[in-house]
């Protein structure tokens, strides 16, 4: 703080005062880089976009993690052991008058958890290959995945796409679950809830036909974009698949023939409006049909 006072030979005045801060840089923009799966990992890098009045960087790590290059520079890499669980690594600007506050950010050995789990919500009892899926996740060696008592995964576990057949009982509010990890931990669970395994999903028979065609089934349901339809056929024969909404009135035909055992398409949704529709596929002298919700 400077002060000043104003004098004469008769007297002193009021004194006057001004408070002078140091010019000490502020906080660091926030650090970027991998945060999670960082196991026994080398060359990982961190940097941040700094502050305006800092002239160097100190950074700080946790054990395990080594700086090996940038120090006093903005971006750093480090190596990291394999024995690494969490921690939260460092940096604050440095100039003359001193170091500023610090930024900091979390990072973890373990990976982080999986995205949203993609696959059917409906599912048709006695159903098989149904699939279930998630997106890579960075860091993950291994992925453990869990499934309703009413189903087993024929393939895939330890993968990040499972393949799942359910058994012929009904059952509501099921679960499909996955965690990934590495040497250095394990992520939080990631869970598809509200799994619907009933008949009425199964594409009922039309009263007096038959048909080639079995297990129907779609998902995701409801849909928005894209959806995908799977049935089993008992032989090689032609098929009609027409989509048509409540009023009967078709929105979408398409014809072919199909393979022995299951049959796997996609079916684009990008110019429907969101309400119930009906998939049915005609096959020899009957035909299956299932709802579908687009949203």
């Amino acid at each position: 703080m400077i002060e000043v006072v104003g004098v004469n030979v008769c007297g002193a005045s009021p004194s006057r005062t001004k408070t002078m801060n140091f010019n000490i840089p502020g906080v660091p923009s926030p650090i970027a880089g991998i945060t999670t799966g960082l196991c026994s990992v080398t060359g990982n890098v961190f940097s941040t976009a700094g502050t305006p009045a800092a002239t160097s960087y100190v950074w700080s790590t946790p054990p395990g993690v080594t700086i090996t290059s940038g120090q006093g520079t903005n971006t750093i890499t480090v190596d990291i052991n394999g024995s690494f669980t969490s921690g939260s690594v460092f940096v604050s600007g440095v100039n003359g008058c001193g170091t500023g506050s610090s930024r900091s950010v979390t990072i973890t050995g373990n990976p982080g958890i999986a995205g949203l789990i993609s696959g059917p919500t409906t599912v048709c009892p006695g159903a098989t290959g149904i699939v279930y899926q998630v997106a890579t996740v960075g860091g993950a060696n291994n992925y453990t995945w869990t499934v309703p008592n009413s189903a087993t995964i024929t393939s895939g576990q330890g993968t990040k796409i499972i393949t799942v057949d359910f058994n012929l009982i009904s059952a509501n509010n099921q679960t499909v679950s996955v965690r990934t990890d590495n040497a250095c931990g394990q992520s939080p669970l990631r869970s598809l809830s509200g799994i619907s395994i009933n008949n009425i999903y199964c594409g009922p028979r039309l009263a007096g036909e038959n048909s080639s065609i079995t297990q129907v089934n779609v998902f995701p349901n409801p849909a928005t974009d894209l959806v995908t339809i799977q049935f089993n056929a008992a032989d090689e024969s032609n098929y009609r698949l027409r989509l048509t909404d409540m009023l009967g009135r078709e929105i979408f035909v398409k014809e072919g023939t199909t393979s022995e055992g299951k049959n796997t398409m996609q079916l684009g949704l990008e110019t429907l409006n969101g309400g119930v529709y009906f998939v049915e596929i005609q096959s020899g002298e009957g035909s299956q049909s299932i709802r579908l919700m687009v949203e």
